[in-house]
């Protein structure tokens, strides 16, 4: 579980005139270590979406408050999780011959009314996956005179969200 000692912040003040920091600065404006958007893939029932553009993840978590009586002196208030949520939104091109996860496969598990498995990795990294049950909640094309004809499908979780092991394919 991650808690907030695990996370550290490096804040840093940086003096165009001072020379001792263009080290840092040529690490920084050259750095190789982002990571490439192309490289998130979601997957809904086991495959993954055909013709994908774009991606994301969002997770939530809805609090509650509490107010004790020996707090009631003070001004700040104890809050807590009482949920955690994910939603997952990805969208895409329609292919004819999409023989991946493309528009018609997605009405199809959506139509059917039933919660999913969903899961989303980074290309080339083993044991990034995470995934579980979702319910499709939205599913849209978008077709323009002249343009591309697009897809867009979110999902919401139906129970717990977890890592998948690189050895169980969901």
């Amino acid at each position: 579980m991650l808690v907030a000692e695990d996370i550290m912040l490096d804040c840093w003040y940086i003096d165009d005139n001072d020379n001792s920091n263009n080290n840092y600065k040529e690490s920084f404006m050259n750095n190789n270590d982002y990571r490439d958007g192309t490289d998130l893939i979601v997957s809904v029932a086991l495959k993954a979406l055909g013709h994908s553009t774009e991606c994301k993840i969002a997770f939530k978590a809805e609090s509650g408050t509490r107010k004790t009586k020996e707090a009631r002196m003070g001004k700040f208030q104890e809050k807590y999780v009482k949920t955690l949520g994910c939603t997952v939104s990805a969208s895409g091109f329609v292919h004819s011959g999409d023989a991946e996860n493309g528009l018609p496969s997605l009405r199809s598990l959506f139509l059917a009314g039933q919660p999913v498995d969903a899961s989303w990795c980074y290309r080339d990294e083993p044991g990034t996956t995470y995934g579980g049950k979702f319910i499709i909640t939205a599913l849209e094309e978008t077709g323009k005179a002249g343009d591309d004809e697009t897809y867009s499908i979110t999902l919401e979780n139906s129970g717990a969200v977890a890592p998948i092991p690189a050895n169980n394919p969901e």
